[in-house]
């Protein structure tokens, strides 16, 4: 072996030891779920629409692939730096979807570019992300302070409102345990995070009264009273708010349970669960796509599902504990806290555990804003766990 193969041999190996396979084998077993679900959740339906999101899924899968190989070329230090500007972008992209987006049920929170639709409030996630990491990075004495917490919540805050008028509450509150994450992460005084959720709650019936839209009211109503929803919501509701409700049966979470509860153990075989293919389960691509597992290969099949997302939360966390740099330390902190928050969310939702949100399932769920954004996600986390502690110096060093 020439001097030059067996260098070449020494830095494969090195490589091998590095790279989180535990996040790369996770991603693909639940990218190879996604296509198999997506594809029983649409197999059935007369609708072309529905034959379309079987294939669109595969190309926002094949995009987002190729852009984990590009991201996972781009020096940490180029990312670091650009937080800022990244952060800036995505508010200003937020801005601009109130303004020039495409409306739909409702809500204004793409941008139709031909036949592909855009959700910016996906990369928010990530550029909010990127600017914790960076502010907490560049003096990681401020996580001690109140000035210096109050000011990452600011941070939050502006696309939390921005992602609030569009309206898109789930979305919304994923900044909330993703940035109590990061703050514990940077090192924030346990009484003072105490402090801020205190004052959180204490909010609460002001967002009832000012932010919530009446339909969002009807869904935590028929959460907490699926029974009898529309007597509830009479309680709550003025006779103008429940004219503007929707989805104020319970249909949908009836029609998940339903699903989720017939599957049993091992559920009723892949493409038989008649909730999912006689179409009776709404929005089945997207946001119930779990309860289309469950249908299908039942109790078994959920665990299978919940153990990949265990595996690459797991495999997050490890990168996170094993790299010294706090820039990226922070940064796969909020990455698995952004997947860990929408998994739990999502499958709470689909067997009643939660109020229906509308959050996709990560990797899983159709979507192309949000399987870019997730692929992504996946990208810089094995990027920052690649990269060693010479090739991006500390912040706090300069």
């Amino acid at each position: 072996m020439s001097i030059t193969a067996f260098g070449a041999h020494i830095k494969a190996r090195r490589f091998a030891g590095r790279f989180n396979w535990a996040v790369a084998a996770s991603t693909a077993g639940l990218l190879a779920l996604s296509m198999a679900f997506i594809f029983s959740a649409s197999f059935h339906a007369a609708t072309q629409e529905y034959a379309r999101v079987a294939k669109m899924q595969v190309i926002w899968i094949g995009l987002g692939l190729a852009a984990i190989f590009f991201l996972m070329l781009v020096p940490l230090r180029l990312l670091r730096e650009s937080a800022p500007w990244i952060y800036a972008a995505s508010l200003f992209s937020l801005v601009a979807v109130l303004f020039i987006g495409t409306v739909h049920k409702g809500s204004t929170r793409w941008f139709a570019l031909g036949p592909v639709h855009v959700q910016p409030s996906e990369c928010a996630k990530i550029a909010t992300v990127f600017m914790l990491a960076w502010f907490f990075a560049k003096n990681p004495e401020r996580a001690r302070t109140l000035r210096g917490l109050a000011a990452a919540l600011a941070i939050a805050l502006v696309p939390i409102v921005l992602i609030l008028r569009e309206p898109d509450l789930g979305t919304a509150m994923i900044f909330v345990p993703v940035t109590l994450a990061m703050l514990f992460a940077a090192g924030a005084k346990k009484r003072h995070l105490a402090l801020f959720i205190a004052c959180g709650i204490m909010l609460v019936p002001l967002g009832w009264l000012f932010v919530l839209k009446p339909y969002q009211k009807g869904r935590l109503l028929v959460f907490l009273d699926p029974d009898n929803p529309r007597q509830a919501m009479k309680k709550f509701l003025s006779e103008d708010e429940l004219k503007r409700v929707r989805f104020a049966d319970g249909y949908h979470l009836r029609q998940s349970l339903m699903a989720v509860g017939s599957g049993g153990l091992t559920g009723k075989g892949y493409r038989r669960g008649t909730q999912n293919t006689l179409g009776y389960l709404p929005e089945r691509h997207t946001d119930f796509i779990f309860a289309v597992l469950a249908e299908e290969w039942g109790l078994i099949g959920c665990l299978v599902l919940l153990g990949l997302y265990g595996l690459l939360i797991v495999g997050g966390a490890d990168a996170a504990a094993r790299t010294s740099d706090p820039f990226s330390k922070l940064a796969i902190v909020g990455i698995i806290a952004i997947m860990a928050t929408q998994v739990i969310v999502n499958a709470g939702m689909n067997v009643g555990l939660f109020p229906i949100t509308g959050l996709t399932l990560p990797l899983l769920s159709y979507g192309g804003s949000s399987m870019l954004v997730s692929l992504a996600g996946i990208a810089l986390i094995l990027n920052f766990d690649l990269r060693t502690e010479r090739e991006i110096p500390r912040i706090s060093d300069k």
